[in-house]
């Protein structure tokens, strides 16, 4: 095939997906359908052709060609005059990002899952088949309310959703593994359990990004292992997990952010070396105490910012070479510092003083945390006074000027606390040795 079919096969692609949507929008408006059943339709369509893009393209940069066409689309389709187009996903009334996660969830699961066919297959079919299967069944049954994630999960919803994870676990691993049949029992029954709990606490359409990347780093991390060592390593993880939960509930926060930051730690500790978590985790306590009870969706809001830096973060060793490790921990003590930076801000004569003596704590753990971690992960010029000012920077600035982080508080602080990080990776990639 030339590269002008190639193109025309993406843009086709991409064509035939509006020209669907904008049907549904139509047929549905006409027969008074629910607005998540044209939005479901339009996601097992789309998910399917995610799943399908490394056999319908034949090489790598058309997929990418693929997925950069369909985000300019769904961009466009926000927009005023094409938003009717679009009314098959925008048909809701809460608000969602569920059509943009979906697109980068496709491209992190195609730039992660390296050569094995299941870490890219069996994530993206959880999210396209069995979170349909559960909105339909939550829609048509539901009748008792999850407490957790947006208001609108059900117990009859996530039952289904276990059952369906629970049935493509078994289906993808017998097909696409050689992994001995007792394992795939146990390893489907896993991977059920822990999507559910991920999809059933998600909100605002973060579960179409937080699902595949939650599946594919817990079948990562456990598939290859023997029962017993996946049990014992599982229990290890979801210790600490139970930890940071019962710290953030005694903080006063509510059971959802509980749930979230402990699903977040056990992720975290799934990728990485005990130590290298010790940052992350005092970012994720640092955005419930800035928070505060009574801001709840606030702490979500940064949560969330936090995950997509940790996965951008995650997609640089496949996709340049080198880890980024490193650079993760400077973003999460700066996250760390800029809450607290926040937090301290609001003890008066005090705010400078606090935050000093945290920015200086943060970057004595975080230069304590390189000092240990294996050679390898230095393949950059020395960053350690740099990253040391970017912490110091990440913590005052909220403390002493609080409205630079206001409004639209969690992305404003992403851009503090990653922002200079992302900077001085991307610097130690130009001039570093990635060889």
């Amino acid at each position: 095939m030339t590269a002008a079919l190639q193109i025309g096969l993406a843009f086709g692609l991409v064509a035939g997906l509006l020209g669907s949507m904008a049907a549904l929008s139509r047929i549905a408006a006409a027969r008074g359908w629910h607005p998540e059943l044209p939005r479901k339709m339009v996601h097992v369509g789309a998910g399917g052709i995610g799943i399908a893009l490394p056999w319908i393209m034949a090489e790598d940069w058309q997929v990418w060609l693929m997925l950069g066409l369909s985000g300019a689309a769904i961009l466009a389709l926000r927009t005023a005059r094409l938003r009717t187009v679009g009314g098959a996903v925008h048909g809701v009334a809460r608000q969602s990002f569920g059509d943009l996660l979906l697109i980068a969830a496709v491209a992190l699961t195609f730039l992660l899952h390296g050569d094995r066919p299941i870490l890219y297959v069996l994530p993206l079919a959880v999210l396209t088949l069995a979170d349909a299967a559960a909105a339909l069944a939550g829609i048509r049954y539901g009748r008792t309310r999850l407490p957790a994630g947006d208001g609108g999960k059900s117990v009859e919803g996530s039952a289904i959703f276990f059952l369906v994870t629970f049935i493509l676990g078994m289906v993808c691993l017998l097909l696409l593994t050689e992994v001995p049949r007792v394992n795939v029992i146990v390893l489907s029954l896993a991977v059920a359990v822990f999507a559910t709990i991920v999809e059933a606490d998600s909100w605002q359409g973060f579960d179409n990004l937080f699902l595949p990347m939650g599946v594919l780093i817990f079948l990562a991390a456990n598939i290859d292992a023997a029962p017993a060592d996946a049990a014992l390593r599982t229990g290890l993880i979801l210790a600490a997990g139970a930890a940071i939960w019962a710290v953030t509930k005694a903080m006063g926060m509510p059971g959802h952010v509980a749930r979230v930051n402990a699903l977040a730690l056990f992720l975290l500790l799934s990728v990485l070396y005990p130590v290298n978590a010790i940052l992350p985790a005092a970012a994720l306590l640092a955005i419930s105490a800035a928070a505060g009870p009574a801001r709840p969706t606030e702490a979500l809001s940064s949560v969330a910012a936090l995950a997509i830096v940790s996965f951008l973060c995650f997609a640089v060793e496949p996709a340049f070479g080198p880890t980024a490790v490193n650079f993760f921990g400077l973003a999460a003590a700066g996250f760390a510092g800029a809450h607290l930076g926040l937090w301290a801000s609001g003890r008066g004569g005090m705010a400078v003083l606090i935050a000093v003596a945290v920015a200086a704590g943060l970057a004595a753990i975080w230069l304590g945390v390189l000092a240990v971690t294996p050679a390898v992960s230095f393949w950059h010029p020395d960053i350690r006074i740099a990253g040391s000012v970017v912490i110091a920077l990440a913590t005052l600035l909220p403390a002493v000027a609080p409205g630079i982080v206001a409004p639209q508080r969690a992305l404003r602080i992403a851009l503090v606390a990653a922002g200079p990080a992302g900077l001085l990776l991307g610097y130690a990639l130009l001039t570093g040795d990635t060889a």
